[in-house]
């Protein structure tokens, strides 16, 4: 053998493609918990055996983490998806499957203050890097893939199987095995929940982005955020003040779906005297009156409006007669604020004017229940929300990541609530320290997490469910729990229609339903007490699925509506 053979067969065996097996491991996690980069906080917790199996209705999107372990520094490492087939030929094409590394953000010790623990320091995963195909692995480092399936409408129902596909520039390919249940089921285009969820358009998307209000390239980053919030079941929205693009939105009702579209915002904490802010009053009624309103007329977004008002301050000496002058001018337009009805029903009277109400957080379940029933006798309506602080359920970082799936899920499946508010979806530049520019790589970035405070510990991810991309928007594994969230929600509002509709179901078929409706305990038991293990809610969704199958046997549900009123779910019941 010459010096030169020998010294590539060298080459194949220490660092060729024939070593795949040494110088990676493959692993998977579920999408419900957190893979941390460095081993730390418990190190790798998921699984080293395949195949991955995970089920789905059509028009749903469901995921799971595909994880590799470093065993030396990987280059250029990316993942591929086959298409997916079953055993009669149907096939499900691996365009659906969007493959990603997951980036990660730091919490550093400047960030905390001085009462708060260090424990929370160090790298934490977040934002889903969709415009990078591969990613640089270091040696002992663990770097999960997102992945995540979406079944068409017109899928087969059926189990699928297929692979995906590990690479590296300086490493051999492993392959490992799929597997993707599809319930004989469809998810509707529209959200069942009704959101408004703050979008800061000018400030924060320009200003990440550097670029001009009103030019085109605003324009298309606007257009672009529009559309994605609403792939996630999130409606375009501005609390406070007004939506930009509301032409776009117009057809965008027309052409995908809109829930509620807030007209415009009046507060009364920014003016320092009760004339000025009357004066402002006066100049916002005119301003719907005059301009706003007849935009909204023209491009048939009226039956979508409301006017939000007195964020957490609706006790403000100048409110009451504000809420009244309002009433006076728009009888027909909802009023919506934040205001706890829980613990003052006299709000009911003395803001009779105010139309949707919005909770901080849930009580029990027992005294929800009877707060909304007085409120929807009236014709009112109940919403919640969570904002920053330690209180749990949340979705901030330092929260479990189930958390998220069960707010947008099985919490409002449980209490019923008419809506679900946010204070603010990007939060990216009004920061301290702020944020000047996308994040352009990874899967270490250089992202500055701190977005929220108060007197005695800072928060990190609050008001951020979303990232600026190096060409637009990125989700983060918190936004995808809240889409899977909703669509378990979904399942719910399904499974009550089906069981009014079925009018042949027996009486144990029904029973069972109607037990499944009141979410089981075992998944969230109140705002304080559900779990935290991914296999116990996904061992919940099958029962409904195939409780759904079975009632969906013989029975036709009219299609979506068009025009959508925000109601309770049909078919979900408010159990004491």
């Amino acid at each position: 053998m010459t010096a030169l053979c020998l010294l590539l067969f060298l080459c194949l065996v220490d660092h060729g493609p024939l070593n795949a097996q040494s110088d990676y491991r493959v692993g998977w996690e579920t999408s419900m918990k957190k893979v941390f980069i460095k081993g730390n906080r418990g190190g790798f917790q998921g699984s080293f055996n395949f195949p991955v199996e995970i089920s789905l209705a059509k028009n749903e999107y469901e995921s799971f983490q595909l994880v590799v372990i470093g065993n030396k520094n990987l280059t250029g490492v990316r993942v591929v998806a086959s298409d997916l087939s079953d055993n009669k030929g149907n096939k499900i094409s691996a365009q659906n499957i969007k493959v990603s590394p997951v980036g990660y953000v730091e919490i550093k010790p400047e960030y905390l203050k001085p009462a708060q623990s260090q424990d929370i320091v160090g790298w934490w995963p977040d934002p889903i890097l969709e415009f990078m195909e591969a990613v640089d692995i270091k040696q002992g480092d663990i770097q999960p893939f997102w992945v995540r399936v979406y079944v068409p409408k017109g899928a087969i129902a059926g189990t699928y199987n297929g692979k995906l596909t590990i690479r590296a520039n300086n490493s051999g390919s492993k392959e490992i095995d799929i597997k993707v249940n599809v319930w004989d089921f469809n998810l509707p285009d529209k959200p069942s929940m009704t959101t408004a969820m703050h979008l800061n358009e000018r400030e924060e998307i320009g200003g990440i982005y550097n670029v001009e209000t009103g030019s085109a390239m605003y324009e298309q980053l606007i257009r672009k955020t529009y559309n994605f919030l609403m792939d996630y079941r999130i409606g375009p929205d501005v609390l406070y003040g007004k939506i930009g693009d509301i032409v776009y939105v117009g057809q965008l009702a027309q052409t995908r779906w809109l829930k509620r579209i807030n007209l415009g915002y009046i507060e009364a904490r920014a003016y320092s005297t009760e004339s000025e802010f009357q004066e402002a009053l006066e100049s916002f009624i005119s301003w719907l009156k005059n301009s706003r309103i007849p935009v909204f007329r023209k491009l048939g977004l009226m039956k979508y409006a409301y006017i939000y008002c007195f964020d957490e301050h609706i006790t403000h000496p100048w409110a009451k007669a504000a809420v009244q002058r309002l009433q006076q001018e728009f009888p027909d337009i909802p009023l919506m604020t934040t205001g706890d009805l829980q613990d003052h029903p006299e709000y009911l009277d003395e803001y009779s004017g105010i139309d949707i109400w919005v909770r901080w957080q849930l009580p029990s379940l027992t005294s929800w229940i009877s707060t909304v029933e007085e409120a929807r006798r009236r014709g009112k309506e109940v919403w919640w929300y969570i904002s920053v602080g330690g209180n749990k359920p949340n979705w901030n970082l330092e929260n479990k990541l189930i958390e998220t799936r069960l707010i947008a899920g099985a919490i409002n499946a449980k209490y019923h609530p008419d809506g679900f508010l946010y204070w603010k979806l990007n939060n990216w530049v009004k920061v301290d320290p702020p944020n000047d520019h996308p994040i352009a790589s990874g899967p270490y970035t250089d992202w500055k997490p701190l977005s929220g405070r108060s007197d005695d510990r800072n928060y990190f991810g609050d008001g951020i469910l979303f990232y600026p991309g190096l060409d637009g928007p990125i989700p983060s594994i918190r936004l995808e729990n809240f889409r899977d969230g909703m669509e378990d929600y979904e399942y719910y509002v399904l499974l009550g229609k089906l069981a009014n509709a079925n009018t042949t179901a027996g009486a144990d078929l029904l029973s069972q339903a109607e037990e499944a409706l009141q979410v089981n305990s075992a998944v969230v038991e109140d705002m304080s007490h559900y779990t935290t293990n991914p296999q116990i809610l996904y061992q919940e969704r099958e029962k409904v699925a195939k409780l759904i199958l079975r009632l969906s046997e013989g029975v036709q549900l009219p299609p979506e509506e068009d025009d959508n009123p925000p109601a309770p779910p049909t078919g979900i019941k408010v159990v004491q």
